[in-house]
């Protein structure tokens, strides 16, 4: 699911932009400035190059008798230091190959449409683009705090019923499902199903 990174809001316009949420090895990877990937990735094939050179670990191994013999120490000696430059070719090549998803959104209230561009996991491919007139929309849902999916704040749905241009994205705090949803409503001039409440609407009832 896409997570709220930032937006602005001018003369008719509101701008959302996304990143998706990774998991695992590709979230930490991410997490690195490409620099230090580079840095992290030059040491590991440093280590490696100074274990070969000093045949090690796997001389410390015949030390402590884990293994009985030059074949011994070959074999723990390969499957450290390949292990570590395997690593290292990961890290290095992610800075050129990966790169965070990230997802636009603009709705634009005289046009009547949105317009979107979603960015590729992959440095090689471009991003998609695409427009979504207000009409067309078949899909604008807004929920609150869920445990499936851990949506602590909320989470808004948009765009059509399913497949490429149905954006799903979570809200970070209470204040953003109290503005956010609001503003997209207005905009839309139409109310979202689900079970969010508009604050003002809750407000003049009582």
């Amino acid at each position: 699911m896409l997570e709220l990174s930032g937006s602005q809001f001018e003369k008719g316009l509101l701008e959302l932009r996304f990143e998706k949420r990774e998991k695992g090895p590709k979230k930490w990877l991410l997490s690195v400035a490409p620099n230090l990937r580079r840095v992290i990735a030059l040491t590991l094939f440093l280590l490696s190059a100074l274990l070969t050179y000093q045949r090690q670990p796997g001389l410390f191994f015949f030390q402590k008798a884990w293994v009985n013999d030059s074949v011994g120490i070959m074999q723990v000696q390969n499957i450290v230091t390949w292990t570590l430059m395997g690593i290292g070719l990961v890290i290095y090549f992610s800075v050129f190959v990966l790169r965070k998803v990230e997802v636009t959104l603009i709705f634009d209230r005289a046009a009547k449409l949105i317009r979107f561009e979603v960015g590729s996991a992959f440095m090689a491919q471009p991003p998609r683009q695409g427009l979504i007139p207000f009409g067309e929309i078949e899909v604008f849902r807004v929920h609150g705090a869920k445990s499936k999916p851990a949506t602590p704040h909320g989470y808004v749905e948009i765009g059509r019923a399913k497949g490429a241009e149905n954006f799903k994205f979570r809200l970070l705090s209470d204040d953003q499902i109290k503005i956010y949803p609001l503003n997209i409503s207005r905009l839309l001039d139409r109310n979202p199903t689900g079970d969010w409440v508009d604050p003002d609407a809750e407000h003049s009832s009582r």
